[in-house]
């Protein structure tokens, strides 16, 4: 009897499955997710008190025309996927929306020639230098100019809506339909990563581009994830700053759980970051304005 106690005991711990928690890319990722939300809401504020803002600051898009605007984006994304064999065209894409969001957020600080001039030499860095960290530098500061011009036009209970709409279009394009994960992989065969690269250890924020291959010491942050939380801080901005840091702790605390979300998968597989995102920064949101 003790001998098969044993066996069995033996067995049900075989069973137990470790789960490894990668602190090193939790913390990269934490970190690099928060610069990007610092610097966008910085580039808000700066935005908000300018001359041309105060101008126009009685416009505001409604959240539909931006849930439609998104859709009919990803459409066309996907299309062009099928339709268009080559990357000549999604890399074109690719360095615009580079140059135009780093230009948004340098001449939300200086002057519009400077700001060109740097928004060009991010450019060249991200072309002649194709490393993680010229490719994740770029991607940062071209999301937080474009997030925070768009923020500023939205209101907070419009992008609320929008991440609950767009948080249940995530959850079904990952695991239902297979949308995003086959619209990545299409960018990603034509040499188009439209996501910031998370890497396993720190010095291999210098490794190549070309060696770089999802689920092998990568972790990829899509940027949807990364600017809707930029967005919903940015608008706040004229409720409270207050409400906007609350927001970045909010969609932070989801980026923490989707990391440890994703050390608990049996089968490493794509998962989708906005819902647990657009839950804690809303929540958050919702808290600081009874505090």
């Amino acid at each position: 009897m003790a001998k098969t106690k044993t066996s069995k005991t033996k067995s049900k711990k075989s069973r137990k499955r470790r789960v490894h928690i990668n602190w090193s890319m939790l913390w990269q990722n934490s970190l690099t997710f928060l610069i990007a939300q610092i610097i966008a809401l910085l580039a808000g504020i700066v935005i908000m008190k300018s001359e041309i803002y105060t101008a126009v600051s009685t416009v505001q898009v409604p959240w539909y025309y931006f849930v439609t605007s998104f859709l009919i984006v990803t459409l066309f994304i996907v299309l062009a996927i099928k339709f268009l064999k080559g990357g000549k065209f999604f890399i074109l894409m690719f360095y615009l929306v580079i140059v135009l969001g780093t230009y948004a957020i340098f001449s939300a600080f200086m002057a519009v020639e400077v700001a060109m001039a740097l928004s060009l030499v991010v450019l060249i860095l991200r072309i002649t230098t194709p490393r993680i960290w010229t490719h994740n530098l770029a991607i940062l500061l071209g999301l937080a100019g474009i997030s925070a011009s768009i923020g500023l036009d939205l209101k907070p209970l419009g992008v609320v809506i929008i991440l609950i709409i767009l948080s249940i279009y995530d959850y079904i394009a990952v695991y239902k339909t297979k949308t995003m994960v086959k619209m990545f992989k299409g960018l990603l065969e034509r040499g188009v990563i439209f996501s910031i690269i998370i890497p396993q250890h720190v010095r291999n924020w210098f490794v190549d581009l070309k060696k770089v291959k999802p689920r092998e010491g990568f972790m990829f942050l899509g940027t949807g994830d990364i600017a809707l939380p930029m967005i919903f801080a940015v608008s706040a901005i004229t409720i409270s700053i207050y409400s906007s840091i609350a927001i970045i702790i909010g969609a932070l605390i989801g980026v923490m759980f989707i990391n440890i979300s994703f050390a608990y998968q049996k089968k490493k597989a794509a998962m989708p970051a906005l819902p647990p995102i657009a839950f804690f920064s809303i929540l958050a949101y919702l808290i600081s304005l009874y505090l």
